[in-house]
């Protein structure tokens, strides 16, 4: 829209209708872009809500994979008493930003 028609809030054209159905048009758009932004930051802002750069020393607790843990345990224990962790782990090096090398207890 330019200036001139801000000021006299009309169409110069021969077929004001067309014009304002075009209007409509790019208000819809408009509106569809500016709702679609919203979402787009509302789903960034989930995402990103919580996450911390973590970085590990020398030594971590590894979670049991509930194979390795079906390996450990027996049939008469209850599966309440199965231990969620490892002992630590010492880590050996950095393979890359989530990556590491372990050394892995028997």
């Amino acid at each position: 829209m330019t200036p001139y028609e801000v000021e006299v809030q009309r169409t110069s054209g021969k077929c004001p209708i067309a014009y304002r159905l075009v209007r409509s048009k790019e208000e819809l758009l408009d509106e569809a872009k500016d709702s679609l932004a919203k979402s787009h930051h509302r789903m960034k802002n989930i995402l990103t809500w919580g996450k911390q750069h973590v970085e590990f020393n020398d030594q971590v607790l590894l979670q049991l994979t509930p194979q390795i843990s079906k390996k450990i345990s027996s049939k008469y224990v209850h599966r309440g008493l199965i231990p969620k962790y490892d002992s630590p782990s010492h880590v050996l090096s950095k393979m890359g930003p989530l990556a590491y090398h372990f050394k892995l207890l028997d």
